[in-house]
């Protein structure tokens, strides 16, 4: 009879055993997307912070007209009229 539950017992463990490391829901499955949950996490905390800046931008924009100067300097090369414009080439091995 002993011997009848121990073997009953050891062929439960053998189950549980092959469902926890091989079956449906198995540890490193687990494992896996939990690493994979923390990845995307890291990824979603980088997009909310430049969302934040850029709604930094928009109201920078909305509310101060500097700033949309400093931004048409910056990207559309803007001049004011009367200022002069120099542009400043880097050195290159032809032409030093």
């Amino acid at each position: 009879m002993r011997i009848v539950i121990s073997l009953f017992l050891l062929i439960v463990l053998i189950l549980l055993q092959y469902r926890l490391w091989v079956g449906h829901g198995n540890l490193p499955g687990y494992w896996r997307l939990k690493h994979e949950v923390r990845e995307e996490q890291r990824r979603v905390e980088n997009q909310e912070e430049k969302n934040r800046q850029l709604m930094r931008d928009i109201t920078a924009l909305k509310e101060n007209p500097d700033a949309v100067e400093a931004q048409a300097r910056k990207r559309l090369g803007m001049i004011k009229q009367g200022e002069t414009y120099y542009q400043y080439l880097p050195a290159t091995a032809g032409n030093e």
